[in-house]
């Protein structure tokens, strides 16, 4: 993700940059 797609998940509380596993969670509740 780019510095801006990480900090709107971020603000939507969906990546935090000190716990990598979020954008996993993430990624895989996407699908």
């Amino acid at each position: 993700l780019s510095d801006e797609g990480k900090r709107a998940l971020y603000d939507a509380g969906l990546f935090d940059p000190l716990e990598g596993e979020d954008e996993v969670r993430w990624r895989e509740a996407e699908d």
